[in-house]
Parts: structure tokens; sequence; C-alpha cells
């Protein structure tokens, strides 16, 4: 009896396929290879089968069960059929080059149809193609480079040798590799597979594509290997080219060396420029501490200077106060003297011996030359050098000259000065005009300024 069994999964699917195989069912539809459960009563997704429509190559979910106990499948460029393995109860993938575009058939109802054990029928865009599935495994191929091409940046790809050349300039850096498996077939090609070793770890994919090229490889050494397959024969030999590219000049090593030398050099320099800058700057700051030193020793003898200066001052104060008391004690002597002698002449006989004979010795004390000496002494110790410069200025001055300016020096008035000439006040007035002129003094410059300020 027939039941009908419903399955929500996987989902029904456009040019899908249903088939058994090896009393195993199985559904195949976009997303891959099912096969039934009969345990759980699910399909599950078959890896094996399914890799087929990997990476966007379903065309059809159509499935082929031959005389020969192979499962068939298409793919957008290849007929895949698997088979038993005889060491296993495993299925055992091949793959055949043939794209859907040639079969040029209706999704959904390509066609192959076994006509003896190695020979099958395929359709085709040109007919019917009879494929030996034993020649595609049983024939020996080889694969080999054809032609290697390098070119420098805007210029014409040059051939070259991949026997002899193995160097190529850093600037030939753009490498194209054209290889080949020397066997015709108008409907299955053959795939290859390259790596460039020292730019690439991993082998490429499966293409049929039989060149490729490499674009502005850094300088060093590369290993290119090629190898093929035809159908389902692996090829068993692998193309090798081991080539350099050189690096440029300014990486060799003599440009490295050169740039040794020149930082080597440019170190030298700085280090000189800087032991100079710091060897500078020492001589700048150990000339600044003695500029610093040469002000505190100015500040220093200035600060003695003005004590010496303060100490002489101290000292001309005290010559002048004690020119001044001699000067006092003079006046007052002579004063008293004269005073003596007047009295003397008013209450006495003028002819008497012994009043003259006083009277003499009074006029002798009042003009005696030592008081002078005695003040001249001190005058010149109190401003010393004044009668050599007044006498210098003025060679014309008589001694009295040079007394009456240093007592106009002291700034005694007229009168003050009187007693000390032992004079009369009139004639020291006398005396005072007499000096301006020797002095030659103009009009409106008075004796006493002009007298201090020598």
């Amino acid at each position: 009896s027939l039941s009908l069994l419903t399955y929500k999964s996987p989902k029904f699917g456009k040019n899908s396929g249903l088939v058994k195989f090896n009393n195993e069912i199985y559904y195949a539809y976009k997303e891959g290879v099912f096969k039934l459960d009969f345990k759980t009563k699910q399909f599950e997704k078959d890896a094996l089968l399914s890799s087929i429509f990997e990476n966007n190559q379903y065309t059809s979910g159509k499935m082929i069960i031959d005389d020969s106990n192979k499962i068939w499948l298409f793919s957008k460029n290849r007929i895949h059929y698997f088979s038993m393995s005889k060491l296993g109860n495993q299925l055992k993938q091949n793959a055949i080059p043939i794209p859907a575009s040639l079969t040029n058939a209706m999704p959904g109802y390509e066609n192959v149809t076994q006509i003896s054990n190695f020979d099958y029928l395929i359709g085709t865009t040109d007919g019917y193609y009879v494929l030996n599935i034993s020649d595609l495994t049983s024939k020996k191929y080889s694969v080999s480079i054809s032609e290697i091409t390098t070119n420098k940046l805007g210029e014409v790809p040059i051939n070259r040798s991949f026997i002899i050349d193995g160097e190529f300039e850093y600037n030939e850096n753009n490498i194209s590799f054209n290889y080949t498996v020397p066997e015709y077939n108008k409907y299955i090609k053959a795939e290859y597979q390259y790596v460039l070793e020292g730019f690439q770890d991993d082998w490429s994919e499966w293409s049929t594509k039989s060149s490729v090229s490499f674009k502005n490889l850094s300088s060093g050494d590369y290993v290119f290997r090629v190898r093929a397959k035809f159908a389902n024969s692996a090829i068993e030999n692998n193309e090798v080219y081991s080539f350099t590219i050189l690096k440029p000049f300014y990486r060799t090593n003599l440009a490295i060396f050169i740039y040794f030398l020149i930082i080597v050099a440019f170190s030298y320099y700085i280090h000189k420029a800087y032991r100079n800058f710091y060897r500078k700057q020492s001589e700048k700051l150990i000339e600044e501490n003695n500029r610093l030193l040469e002000i505190k020793e100015l500040e220093l003898e200035q600060q003695l200077m003005k004590v010496e200066n303060e100490k002489l001052v101290l000292d001309v104060d005290l010559k002048n106060k004690e020119l001044a008391s001699t000067s006092m004690a003079l006046i007052s002597k002579n004063e008293l003297l004269t005073f003596i002698k007047e009295d003397l002449k008013k209450n006495s006989e003028s002819n008497s011996f012994s009043i003259k004979s006083v009277i003499k010795t009074i006029n002798k004390n009042i003009t005696e030359e030592d008081s002078w000496k005695v003040f001249k002494e001190a005058f010149d110790s109190a401003d010393k050098d004044f009668l050599k410069k007044i006498k210098l200025a003025h060679p014309l001055l008589t001694p009295n000259d040079l007394r009456l300016c240093a007592y106009l020096r002291l700034n005694l008035s007229s009168k003050e000065i009187a007693p000390l000439l032992n004079i009369s006040l009139r004639s020291v007035e006398i005396k005072r005009y007499r000096l301006r002129k020797k002095m030659d003094l103009h009009h409106e410059q008075g004796l006493v300024e002009y007298i201090l300020s020598v």
C-alpha cells in the first residue's frame, strides 16, 4: 500500500530533484543536498554532496543514477559524479569541468546517459559529446610554464626566459606567468592552482584560467609553483620557478653602509655641537659669575669708599671745628690784647717807659708770625692744597693776600678778620677790594663765592 508523507523541511525548491541511491533517498535544491533519516523521519543535509553547490554554483537539483550505480549532479562549471569507494562504504567525488553554458540544458532537464561501462553520452550546444571517464584517469598529463613577462611602470611587458633569468630589477616588479597543460579537449579544460612563496601562504582556488599576474612585488626571493588537474586526473608534476627581485640602490648593503657612515658623521657632528654648546654655556655661566663677583667687589669697594668718605668728612668736620676754635682763639686773643693796649693808652702816661714796653709787647703778640703758622698748619690740614691752588691760579698774590684768602675760605666776616690781621675794619674792606682786582673777578661775581668754589 502507498502512504503520503509530508515534510516541512527542507522546503520545496525550484528545479529541485529527488532520487533513491544506495537505498537512501536524496533531495537536492538550492540550499544543498539532503538525505532522509528513516529513524527520525527527517531530512538531514549531506555535507559531501552539498559542497558542489557552495560559492553560488547551484543551477539545478537534477540527480541521475546510472547503470554503474553512480549518482550524477550538475553545477555551473562542472558535472559531478559520485561512486561508492572500493575501500569502504563512502562516496568518492569526481568532477568534470564542463560548464552548464556548454551543455545549454534547461535547468532541471540535464541528462547523462550511460552507453557502456565507461562511455557516457552528454548533450551539448553542438550536439552530443561522448565522454570516456576511464580516459580522464588513465592519461598522464604535465603542466609547464610557457611564458614569463615583466614590465616597469608605464612600459611594454618584456618576455623573460624562466630557465636563464632569475633576477629582476626592483622596478621590474610587475610579473606575469602563463602556464598550460599540453592536452586539447574541446569540452574539458585543465584546472590550475598556484602559489607564490614569499608573497602567499596558501594555494589559490582551482581555476581554468591559465595565467596570473603579480603587481608591485617587494624586493626579495620568491618561488612560483603551479599545478594542474585534468578532469579527475591530478597531474603529478608541479612546475617551479625561483626568482629574485633586487633591492633598489638605496636599500642595498652599500647604501646601508653609506647611511651608517652618514649617521655616524651626523651623530659626531651633533655630539660636537652639543659639546660646543654646553662649553659656551659653561663659559657664559663662568663669565656671568665673574661679572657678578666683579659687581660685588665694586659694591664692596663703593661701600668701603663710602665709609672712608664718611670718615674723611668726619675728619674734615673735626679739623674745621679745630680750625674754627683756633681762629676764634686767635681773634679773642688779639681782641683782648687790642683792648688792653687801647686801655693803657687812655689811662696812663704815654711817655712812661714801662707802658711803652707793654704796648710794644702787645703789638708783637698781635702780629706774631707764629700765630699765623699755627693757623696755617691747621688750615692746610682741614683744607689741603687750597693755598697752593689759589696761588697757582693767581701767581701775583702776596702772603698777606693768601692769609686773607684763608680767612675768607673760613667764611669769616670783615669784622672777624680785622683783629686777626691787626688792622681796622676799613683796612679789611680795602684789602678785599684789592684782592678782587688781583684776581680779575667780574663785577657780578662775589669774592667769597669764588674762593669757596676753588
